[in-house]
């Protein structure tokens, strides 16, 4: 059995091609963020290990968790790659961090430490990701203890980058926004991401808004040509964040949104005014 490898340094994932009648299964590098990770992360660990996509491998990239979690990842995913970074720079710093590790795979999996996949999941994603000629694909987000309760099936969003979501948090799943199709944006809680195109467009943006990283991605990805797309069938269970946290999320991205609004809405209402 493979040890799990931990590195301060490089680690680069040699690729494999393992192949089935008429097809190519080409080499997905699921890319898990974590700090501090609760007491689902084995789990969340379990559901990428029991993927039916024989062609994935793992690389955790840790934010400075106060407790170094490489013994936990042993347990459950021993053939995983590790590496700790020295402070905590978000999530989207993580995996530009990671994409500078990897070559000749051509597809990124970017996940949060608290989802957990659908066996199937990965496998449905490249699907579509090859169907569709997609650049970005989200999955269908369920909540984590109620798995008919909808958390998203892609995103839109307004002039200001604003996200507005295209299905009622919460929303019981009765297969009713289960059609593929093109969203503005996907959440980057999971998402499958064409590494040619994560590379020319420059990766995750450092300087986005907490929270709007995603946003952004999909933003500049579109501009670039590439299709965002969801693909509902692939299932993905998320425990989210409680609701101060969301609060102190939206707080920063309306901040960061702050002199758009200024420009775009306050100013002509003020012209308004003085006439």
């Amino acid at each position: 059995m493979k040890r799990l490898r931990q590195s301060t340094k490089s680690v680069r994932l040699r690729r494999g091609s393992p192949s089935l009648p008429g097809s190519q299964l080409r080499t997905v590098v699921a890319v898990v963020v974590t700090h501090d990770p609760g007491s689902w992360f084995e789990e969340a660990l379990a559901s990428l290990a029991g993927q039916d996509y024989p062609n994935l491998s793992l690389l955790v990239i840790d934010n400075d968790s106060a407790v170094d979690p490489t013994p936990r990842i042993a347990a459950v995913a021993p053939q995983a790659f590790v590496r700790r970074l020295p402070d905590n720079r978000g999530p989207g710093h993580a995996v530009n961090v990671a994409t500078t590790m990897v070559e000749g795979a051509p597809f990124f999996l970017v996940c949060h430490d608290d989802v957990a996949l659908a066996p199937n999941a990965v496998r449905l994603l490249v699907e579509e990701a090859y169907r569709s000629n997609a650049g970005v694909v989200g999955p269908k987000l369920l909540d984590w203890e109620r798995t008919d309760a909808l958390l998203a099936v892609g995103m839109g969003a307004d002039r200001f980058g604003v996200a507005f979501p295209l299905c009622e948090r919460g929303e019981l799943d009765q297969e009713q926004h289960d059609a593929v199709r093109d969203v503005f944006w996907v959440s980057g809680i999971a998402m499958l991401v064409r590494a040619d195109l994560f590379g020319e467009i420059g990766g995750f943006d450092p300087d986005a808004a907490p929270g709007a990283e995603d946003v952004d991605l999909a933003w500049r990805a579109r501009i670039a040509g590439a299709r965002v797309m969801v693909a509902p069938d692939a299932r993905v269970r998320h425990r989210g964040v409680d609701r101060a946290a969301r609060r102190r999320t939206l707080a920063l991205m309306l901040e960061a949104t702050a002199p758009f609004r200024q420009v775009f809405i306050d100013q002509p209402l003020q012209c308004k005014l003085m006439q």
